[in-house]
C-alpha cells in the first residue's frame, strides 16, 4: 500500500521523471516512450501524438497502445505531484464503429506496483481542443483562471487522492478529438479503451486483466462514466470494473435543457449540444438549418473557450429560442438523436454508488430519480442512491470523496454491495474522520495557500 503522506504527494519532484526507455505496451508492438513536452504544447501544435493517421491504428484492437511518452502533471499548471506519469494514445471506436485514436493520461505511486486501477472522468464540460485533461494536466499550462477551465481545480487532487490509497489512475480525453461534449456513447467507450491501454502499459506495473478497476465521475464526468457502465458488458467484457461513483449524473440532455433554458449554467449546455454535433451530423445539419443568427454567433464563441467563460460570459441563455421551433429538444430528428445518447438503455452489471443533491442547480434531482427508479427495474440490479436532501452540486462533489472513495475501496476488497439501496440522507459526507482530514489536506486551503505563494498573490 502507497503511504506516502500528503506532504510527499504535493512535493515538486526535483529529479523528474524516469528516463525514456522502449517498452512493450500489452498487445501491442514496440512502443518507444518520448521524452516530456515542457512547457507542453498546445493541441493544435501536438497533433503528432493526439492524431496519429489512421494507418497507425487501423488494425489494432480497442485499447491498443499507439504511442506513449512521459508527463509532468501539475495542479494548477504549477504544484508537481510526486508520482509516475505518462500519456498513451491508444485505439478506440467511435459511435459509428469506426476506428478512432484517444489519448488518456496516467499516473501511479512513484515506483510503485498497483493492483487496482481508478478511471476518473472529468467534468470537461466543452468543445475547444485545449479544455481537454490530457493538456490542461501539465505544468506550465494556460492555468484555470486564464483559461477558463473549471474542471482542473477539482480534478488532480481527485486523482492524487487516489494515488495516497496505492491506486493507479487513468484520466482519459473522454470527449475524443472532436471534443463531442455529451455524446455519452462516444465517451463511455473511449473511457473502456483507456482502462484497457493503462492495464497494457508495462511501466504502469499492473496485473493486466485482473486488475479491478473504478469509475468515478461527477456532473459533465457522470456522462462518460455511466455510459461506461452500461456498456461494459457488451464493449469491453475482459475489464473487471469493480465499481463505479456518479453524482449530478447528466441521463438525459433533454432534461438539461428543460432545466436550465434561462439558467445559472445554460452556456454548459448550449455547449453540449454542440458537442453532440460533432460526434452526430444530423445535429449538426439541424443546427446549420434551424439555429437563428444569433446561435449561429454564440456557436462560434462556444466552440472556442473553455467552460469558465461558457457559463460566466453567457448566464441565464434562452438556449430554446435560438432555433425557430418552439422546443427543438422535442423535434423528431434531434429528439431522436438524444435518445439515442440518454442513460438507461441497460443496467450497469457492478456495484453503482449514485449521489445527487436535491438543491442541485445544475442537475435536476427528479432526472437521477427517474434513472435509478428505472435501473431498479432490473431483479438483477446492484445501485446504491443517496438522493441528499441537503447541499448543491459543487460542496456535494467535493465533501463526497471520502465516503465514495471508502465504498470503492469495499468493493476492491471484494465486499458485497448488494442490490438495490436507496435513501434519503442529510449528507454523505465523513466529517471529522481520517480520511476527511486527509483529503482536506489534499485539496483544501492547505493547497490553495501554496497556489497563491507560487502565484505571488
Amino acid at each position: 500500500m502507497f503511504a506516502a503522506s500528503v506532504a510527499v504527494v504535493f512535493q515538486v519532484a526535483a529529479a523528474g521523471f524516469a528516463a525514456a526507455c522502449p517498452c512493450d505496451g500489452g498487445n501491442s508492438a514496440y512502443v518507444p516512450i518520448q521524452p516530456a513536452l515542457t512547457p507542453p504544447a498546445m493541441p493544435a501544435e501536438d497533433q503528432r501524438f493526439l492524431n496519429p493517421p489512421l494507418d497507425a491504428f487501423i488494425n489494432k484492437q480497442p485499447g491498443e497502445i499507439i504511442a506513449a511518452r512521459e508527463v509532468r502533471p501539475a495542479f494548477e499548471s504549477l504544484i508537481q505531484p510526486d508520482v509516475d506519469a505518462w500519456q498513451l494514445s491508444f485505439r478506440s471506436t467511435n459511435s459509428k464503429d469506426e476506428p478512432i485514436a484517444a489519448v488518456t493520461t496516467v499516473m501511479k505511486p512513484r515506483g510503485g506496483s498497483p493492483s487496482n486501477l481508478f478511471s476518473f472522468q472529468v467534468p470537461e464540460d466543452a468543445v475547444a481542443a485545449h479544455c481537454a485533461p490530457s493538456y490542461t494536466t501539465q505544468v506550465l499550462a494556460l492555468p484555470p483562471n486564464y483559461a477558463g477551465t473549471i474542471g482542473p481545480n477539482f480534478m488532480l487532487p481527485i486523482a492524487l487522492y487516489a494515488v495516497t490509497k496505492g491506486w493507479a489512475v487513468s484520466i482519459p480525453d473522454h470527449e475524443g478529438l472532436l471534443s463531442a461534449f455529451a455524446a455519452g456513447p462516444l465517451s463511455g467507450r473511449i473511457t473502456l479503451d483507456a482502462a484497457r491501454a493503462t492495464e497494457d502499459f508495462k511501466p504502469m506495473n499492473l496485473p493486466g486483466r485482473d486488475t479491478k478497476i473504478a469509475l468515478w465521475g461527477d456532473s459533465g464526468g457522470s456522462i462518460p462514466t455511466m455510459h461506461a457502465a452500461e456498456q461494459r458488458a457488451s464493449y469491453a467484457p475482459d475489464l473487471k470494473v469493480a465499481g463505479v461513483v456518479s453524482g449530478s449524473t447528466l441521463s438525459d440532455l433533454r432534461d438539461m435543457v428543460d432545466y436550465q433554458n434561462n439558467g445559472a449554467v445554460a452556456g454548459t449546455v448550449f455547449t453540449g449540444i454542440l458537442g453532440v454535433g460533432r460526434e452526430y451530423p444530423e445535429i449538426q445539419s439541424y443546427m446549420d438549418q434551424h439555429m437563428n443568427p444569433l446561435g449561429q454567433g454564440l456557436r462560434s464563441v462556444h466552440s472556442n473557450v473553455c467552460q469558465g467563460w461558457s457559463v460566466s460570459l453567457f448566464p441565464a441563455l434562452n438556449i430554446k429560442g435560438l432555433f425557430d421551433t418552439p422546443d427543438f429538444t422535442r423535434e423528431p430528428l434531434p429528439s431522436q438523436i438524444f435518445d439515442k445518447i440518454r442513460l438507461g438503455h441497460s443496467t450497469p452489471d457492478m456495484p453503482t454508488y449514485i449521489f445527487q443533491s436535491a438543491g442541485d442547480w445544475i442537475v435536476p434531482a427528479y432526472a437521477t430519480d427517474r434513472l435509478v427508479n428505472g435501473y431498479c427495474k432490473d431483479p438483477d440490479a446492484q445501485i446504491t442512491y443517496r438522493h441528499i436532501t441537503v447541499g448543491e452540486s459543487y460542496t456535494q462533489a467535493f465533501f463526497s470523496v471520502p465516503g465514495t472513495f471508502n465504498w470503492l475501496q469495499d468493493r476492491f476488497n471484494g465486499v458485497p454491495a448488494g442490490g438495490c439501496n436507496t435513501a434519503a440522507v442529510g449528507a454523505i459526507s465523513e466529517e471529522g474522520s481520517p480520511e476527511m482530514q486527509q483529503w482536506l489536506d489534499i485539496a483544501g486551503p492547505k493547497l490553495t495557500a501554496e497556489v497563491k505563494a507560487k502565484r505571488g498573490y
